[in-house]
């Protein structure tokens, strides 16, 4: 019996030629980094601490009615139903 060791080459380099990946185009390139400095820009004026929300959060919680019963109760199903489907090797 005689072994080729080149015989599957054309296969493995056709494969190749085929699953190459597109080169990108400068268009896209340059999309993207406008896109990123865009977003940048915005982040940049975006103010850290938005006071309206820490002040209706610091409400909420004063309130003690936060989260609502109909929340917790809707969570601890969850949590339980999950604990329930889990295996004692999770």
């Amino acid at each position: 019996m005689r072994v080729n060791p080149n015989s599957e080459a054309s296969v493995v380099s056709a494969i190749q030629s085929r699953t190459a990946a597109p080169q990108p185009s400068l268009g896209q390139d340059k999309l993207a980094l406008t896109t990123a400095e865009s977003l940048n820009r915005s982040l940049e004026q975006t103010p850290e601490v938005r006071a309206d929300k820490v002040a209706e959060a610091k409400a909420l919680v004063q309130n003690g009615s936060y989260p609502p019963a109909v929340i917790i109760r809707k969570i601890s199903a969850l949590l339980a139903s999950k604990l329930n489907t889990q295996s004692p090797a999770d």
